[in-house]
């Protein structure tokens, strides 16, 4: 299995498995399927182009050859020298073969690169196997907790870790 970045010119397949996952794990994410899904060709472009670019914002996915999972890695433009991780998710039918660990050095390394220090995520907090794999990684719960969003009744659990 690879672990490459997402590339201007990859936006339908970047968004075919974004899609996915939030149709397959809905409580694992802050955002819904619903909302998604209009999101505009545009939108999905953007956040190829961005990755590739890999300045400010990268995407990272999982092949085996076809892609089955990912995660993105985002800097704070309000917070110096921070980053944070997001929308990681790895088909179940991949999961426990190590891509969670491969996708998530991807990202720190980006991290990195890009000066950050600081490396900041939240985790539903029924989502067990995801706190297992950050906290081998060496991040730490803040405890802070909040909705994961509006609509649903889930809690997620902020963690961080220094680079």
């Amino acid at each position: 299995m690879d672990v490459q970045r997402v590339l201007t010119g990859q936006a339908a397949p970047l968004r075919a498995l974004r899609l996915r996952a939030l149709r397959e794990d809905p409580d694992a994410f802050g955002s819904t399927l619903a909302r998604e899904t209009d999101f505009p060709d545009e939108y999905w472009q953007r956040w190829a182009a961005d990755s590739d670019a890999g300045e400010h914002w990268v995407v990272f996915v999982a092949s085996a050859p076809e892609w089955v999972g990912m995660a993105a890695g985002f800097l704070d433009s309000d917070r110096p020298g921070v980053a944070c991780l997001g929308g990681m998710w790895i088909d179940s039918a991949f999961r426990c073969r190590g891509l969670g660990g491969q996708l998530l050095d991807a990202i720190l390394d980006w991290a990195v690169t890009r000066g950050a220090t600081i490396i900041e995520l939240s985790v539903t907090e029924s989502n067990a196997a995801a706190e297992r794999l950050y906290s081998r990684a060496g991040f730490t719960e803040t405890g802070l907790r909040e909705p994961l969003d509006n609509e649903r009744a889930l809690t997620k659990s902020l963690m961080t870790r220094k680079l």
